[in-house]
C-alpha cells in the first residue's frame, strides 16, 4: 500500500501536496516516528529541489532520520520504489498531487512574461514619470 491512494491532500511549504492519509499509512505498515520523518523529508526534499519524486541514494542518506531498516521499510511497504541511482517517492507525481520541475518553471516564466506585460503597460499609460527605476522619490 503505498502513499496517495487518498483524494484529500495537504499542502506545505514549499508548496507541495502530501496525501493525507500518508501518515496513517506509514503507522499501519509499521513506520516509527523516524521512519515517518524519513518519508515526510523525501517529500519536502523533492519538492524544495523540484527532483520530481527523484532522490538519489546519497541525498537520502544525508536526512537526518535515515537508516537502513528505515529505508528498507519504505521500499518493501511501496512509499518508495528503487530507481536507477535512488530512489522514486511513490505518488508523488500522481494525479494533480503536485507540478513537475517543467511545470513549475512554465508557470513561473509565464508569470515574469506577465508581470512585465503589465510594467511595460503602466509606464506606456503614465508616460513612465518615474524613470526606469520606478522610485517615486524624485517627484517633489
Amino acid at each position: 500500500m503505498g502513499a496517495g491512494t487518498g483524494t484529500s491532500v495537504t499542502r506545505t511549504p514549499p508548496w507541495h501536496a502530501v496525501p493525507n492519509d500518508l501518515f496513517l499509512e506509514l503507522v499501519r505498515a509499521g513506520a516509527d516516528a523516524g521512519c515517518r520523518d524519513l518519508a515526510f523529508q523525501a517529500w519536502s526534499y523533492t519538492a524544495t529541489h523540484r527532483t520530481d519524486g527523484l532522490l538519489t541514494s546519497a541525498e537520502v542518506r544525508q536526512f537526518y532520520s535515515w537508516n537502513k531498516r528505515r529505508e528498507a521499510l519504505l521500499v518493501d511497504k511501496g512509499f518508495w520504489r528503487r530507481g536507477q541511482d535512488g530512489f522514486v517517492v511513490v505518488g508523488y507525481l500522481d494525479g494533480d498531487l503536485n507540478h513537475t520541475k517543467a511545470e513549475i518553471e512554465a508557470r513561473a516564466e509565464k508569470a515574469r512574461l506577465r508581470q512585465s506585460t503589465y510594467v511595460s503597460r503602466q509606464k506606456a499609460k503614465n508616460g513612465d514619470k518615474h524613470g526606469s527605476s520606478g522610485d517615486a522619490s524624485n517627484d517633489v
